[in-house]
């Protein structure tokens, strides 16, 4: 949910909490609350799966990681290529 007490996610939610008719709160206003809902919602899960698969990631040791930022693409190159090679080198 955001913080800003004058988004319409939090008005929403406000006037869902008051326990509102539904007569009084226009369809268009419950369906729009509805939509937020779910997009945060897939939000938060979708940041919940990105963790786990670094996770996943982070303990498979056959991954190598890079730090690309702070190389040129030639150096990257070069970095992929020499750890493709000392992985040769390891297996004759």
């Amino acid at each position: 949910m955001e913080d800003n007490p004058h988004s319409a996610y939090t008005l929403l939610y406000n006037i869902d909490s008051l326990r509102i008719e539904s007569d009084d709160v226009p369809t268009s206003l419950r369906a729009r609350y509805y939509l937020l809902m779910a997009v945060e919602r897939i939000k938060k899960n979708t940041r919940v799966y990105a963790k786990k698969q670094m996770t996943w990631f982070q303990r498979d040791p056959y991954i190598k990681w890079i730090d690309i930022d702070s190389l040129t693409i030639d150096q990257q190159i070069a970095k992929v290529v020499d750890i493709i090679q000392n992985k040769i080198d390891t297996m004759s």
